[in-house]
């Protein structure tokens, strides 16, 4: 929200009378007992358990403007020098496979970037980033790269200690 809509934005949001929490889960047990009306940058893995079970909770519609690709549990990484390479690559092999991305998806409820799996109908399900981006967008918006964190994430983060800590 800081890229796309600016502090001056956030500062006008902040005097609102909201509920800022640190931890995700309570924040989504608000919004499921109704304590809360809405929240911003909660992950619907954190409330899909109470859409599930019927309580009327669901996510809002995709916003026009500032939409943005996440990673999720999606980033993978091997640390350097593992004790067994040839299992590492074997392993991240497997996982990239369609097999290990129908795998994945399944146990996480998260969407794979391979075109050639079929991804969850569910309503409350998360959207690939490749069914409403081009791979030009998605490497525009995307925010999980070193350069975006401090070009991004890091400034955002300033700024939004600055206007909480008031």
């Amino acid at each position: 929200m800081w890229k796309t809509k600016g502090e001056e934005f956030l500062k006008k949001l902040v005097q609102q009378h909201l509920l800022i929490m640190g931890e995700e889960r309570p924040l989504a047990e608000a919004l499921a007992k109704g304590t809360v009306a809405l929240t911003i940058g909660l992950d619907i893995d954190n409330f899909v358990s109470f859409v599930k079970a019927g309580l009327p909770v669901k996510p809002l519609p995709q916003l026009k403007d500032g939409i943005y690709p996440v990673t999720g549990s999606g980033v993978l990484a091997v640390i350097k020098d593992p004790p067994h390479p040839n299992a590492a690559k074997l392993f991240v092999n497997w996982l990239l496979s369609k097999e290990g991305q129908e795998t994945y998806q399944n146990a996480i409820g998260e969407p794979t970037r391979r075109l050639d799996v079929e991804v969850p109908k569910e309503p409350y399900a998360v959207r690939p980033a490749r069914e409403f981006m081009s791979v030009e967008q998605y490497h525009r918006l995307e925010s999980h790269t070193e350069e975006k964190q401090d070009m991004v994430r890091k400034p955002a983060l300033a700024a939004a200690e600055r206007l909480i800590m008031r």
